[in-house]
């Protein structure tokens, strides 16, 4: 049989003293502390890593997402852009919208001009326009809402000789058509 050295209670005693209750209480304390260093410290530790590495991939698939929408919305401009071959259509609209306000354009040069881009090649129109000035202002405006790849460069005004009711205007235009 176990005798106990003077002074040490024996496990009996210890219950018996304080109680199941608080006895089970402080096993559980001491399991516990072991079960966090022994195994949740390391899970943590892993766990953080993970959730890093999550972020970073996370962040990742965002910028990619951000470059594929804006790859779409690129494509979608180029295919909405006018053809290069499609120039003779493109001075015909210029005097469509010249008749609806009822100007005429007697002729129209182009040539080409030097723009860095492999899917659009920019052309410049330069042409005269003759009316009254409500006329040519509506016109300017008609012009700068029907194509987003038309730009007005430059506006010449002279006066003309006919009474001064009417204004001679000089225009260079930028068209953007697309290259295929």
């Amino acid at each position: 049989m176990f005798v106990p050295a003077r002074g040490m209670r024996t496990t009996p005693a210890i219950v018996r003293r304080y109680g199941v209750a608080a006895v089970a209480a402080s096993l559980a304390v001491v399991f516990s502390a072991a079960v966090y260093a022994g195994v949740l410290r390391p899970i943590r530790a892993t766990l953080g890593a993970a959730e890093a590495q999550w972020r970073t991939e996370r962040d990742l698939i965002d910028r990619y997402k951000t470059y594929q929408r804006a790859y779409l919305d690129a494509t979608t401009v180029t295919e909405r852009a006018t053809s290069r071959r499609d120039l003779p259509k493109l001075v015909t609209t210029l005097a469509g919208l010249a008749k609806r306000r009822g100007l005429s354009i007697p002729a129209v040069n182009y040539q080409a001009e030097r723009f860095e881009s492999e899917e659009f090649q920019k052309v410049g129109l330069t042409f005269a326009i003759a009316g009254p000035y409500g006329d040519i202002r509506r016109f300017l405006d008609d012009l700068e809402r029907s194509s987003p790849f038309l730009t007005i460069e430059a506006v010449t005004l002279t006066r003309s000789h006919k009474e001064g009711a009417q204004l001679e205007v000089q225009l260079k235009v930028a068209a953007y058509l697309r290259v295929e």
